[in-house]
């Protein structure tokens, strides 16, 4: 018997069918994000802290507010976003509930291509909707990157 490879080009339509579902999957996810962004209006503690150190880098010091070197990423997104006009508040939001949208792109094609399309739809319909995670989207803490990062290595690792 010989041995079959496996197609490398999907089948005519299913790559359309493909990305409207992603384009759902994101709106489910950004939509609930955005009226919790708006809904929110105080920073926690953590964010206080994060915009802190974002200041700090942005008077130029590769150092946090405590003086120790960090390698905390989170800061200096902040720092940039603030220096492309955005105030502190909005740029945290704006960055958590755009990481903890896209979050799903690779989620869904990590869950689809280690089970089936099926199934990813629901991990991250569940994803989507998931209580903590919407409402904590638009605190400025560095969950969301950390999602964004997670999935996207997930999907990376399977496909390596």
């Amino acid at each position: 018997m010989e041995a079959t490879l496996p197609e490398l080009h999907p089948p005519p339509g299913q790559s359309r069918r493909t990305a409207a579902v992603l384009v759902m999957l994101f709106a489910a996810c950004a939509i609930p994000r955005i009226i919790m962004a708006v809904r929110v209006d105080t920073i926690c503690t953590d964010g206080a802290f994060y915009i802190q150190q974002a200041k700090v880098i942005s008077e130029g010091s590769r150092t946090d507010a405590s003086g120790k070197y960090d390698l905390n990423i989170y800061p200096l997104i902040l720092s940039r976003l603030h220096d492309w006009g955005c105030n502190w508040e909005t740029a945290g939001e704006t960055w958590g509930v755009l990481c903890a949208s896209l979050a799903v792109l690779p989620l869904f094609g990590w869950m689809r291509r280690q089970f089936n399309c099926r199934l990813a739809v629901i991990g991250c319909v569940l994803y989507a909707f998931h209580p903590k995670l919407i409402e904590w989207t638009p605190e400025l803490l560095r969950e969301s990157t950390f999602w964004l990062l997670f999935t996207t290595s997930l999907y990376f690792i399977w496909r390596a």
